[in-house]
């Protein structure tokens, strides 16, 4: 069983979609339902007691994310980024899950303003949006 955590998103769709393709069997762990699927269940990763019960299985595919530059109040970057992929490991060692593929988003946001740091250049932390800090900070943890 897969367990596509925040899979009612755009990426989530097409997992799905091609799970079962392949007969693959799997389900979608997210707080939106956003097109009809059977195998959606609610689930938020904010919430470790609602994730321990959704999680089954040998797979996450954790696609959970805030990801817009304007959301309110800004600490759900850190309670879904950070937090959200620390319950999912609290919750996946638990239960012995060790397939754990974690997907962020492409790119590190920046100012519009700003000029674009190469990688080859010191990381400077203050140049970057907040969004960008905290996709970064459960890659590092």
């Amino acid at each position: 069983m897969i367990n596509i955590v925040g899979g009612s998103g755009f990426i989530g769709f097409y997992f799905a979609k091609y799970f079962r393709s392949i007969n693959t069997d799997f389900k979608i762990i997210d707080i939106r339902k956003t097109f009809p699927e059977n195998n959606w269940n609610f689930g938020d990763v904010r919430n470790i007691k609602n994730l321990q019960d959704q999680l089954e299985g040998d797979t996450i595919l954790h696609l959970a994310a805030e990801h817009k530059d304007n959301v309110k109040p800004e600490s759900l970057y850190y309670q879904t980024n950070l937090e959200g992929a620390k319950n999912l490991c609290k919750i996946a060692d638990k239960k012995n899950i060790y397939n754990i593929i974690f997907f962020s988003s492409v790119a590190i946001y920046k100012s519009k303003k700003k000029k674009i740091t190469m990688e080859n250049q010191s990381f400077n932390q203050k140049k970057f949006l907040s969004i960008g800090l905290k996709k970064i900070q459960p890659k590092k943890n």
